[in-house]
């Protein structure tokens, strides 16, 4: 039998021969709003989406970065004020035990989406001034933004141990810290 290197195995494989990675996963699906699919779609989004065809920021977007930015600020905080509309209480009723209002939960999740995206492109765009990312963080900025953003709008918790783990098995970074992951999240999630 052939060996098989680590990227060419199907990725729910690869993650169970990493123990940190397959702790990661079960962990977080024993939250009732964690779907395991939707959770491995996320992860396996990691190594799929490309954003820097469009390298200039003209070919991205009709606002200009100063627009995208005062953009991605007011959807994070759309999304927030959704959830503040409702008491805690109330909101959980509408969107846990009643069922039918769980697009509430979509809406804001899109939101953030949105503006992780717009962030993305304005971190990516190569005329924009800052520091220069190595090609695999601007290969995967949109889709850890998608998983982390996935992981906490779900469990209501960071997880940023866990996040790091599965991120480090598909990326192929042995070195990728939950410290790592917390910074990430900071600078692109919140």
């Amino acid at each position: 039998m052939p060996a098989h290197d680590a990227e060419d195995l199907p990725l729910e494989d690869r993650i169970n021969r990493d123990s940190e990675a397959k702790r990661a996963v079960a962990k977080l699906c024993r939250y009732q709003r964690v779907d395991k699919q939707v959770l491995l779609d996320h992860i396996d989004s990691l190594e799929l989406l490309p954003l820097t065809e469009y390298k200039k920021w003209a070919d991205q977007s009709t606002l200009t970065k100063v627009q995208a930015r005062a953009l991605a600020d007011r959807l994070s905080k759309t999304a927030d004020e959704i959830k503040g509309f409702f008491q805690p209480d109330y909101f959980w009723y509408l969107t846990v035990q009643n069922k039918k209002f769980l697009w509430l939960n979509l809406v804001q999740w899109h939101l953030r989406l949105t503006a992780g995206l717009v962030n993305a492109m304005l971190e990516l765009s190569d005329d924009r001034a800052g520091p220069a990312h190595d090609p695999a963080e601007k290969n995967t900025i949109y889709a850890r933004v998608k998983l982390t953003r996935y992981v906490l709008d779900a469990t209501g918790k960071p997880h940023d141990r866990e996040v790091a783990a599965l991120t480090a098995v598909v990326l192929g970074r042995e070195t990728y810290t939950a410290d790592d992951q917390r910074k990430f999240r900071k600078k692109h999630c919140t």
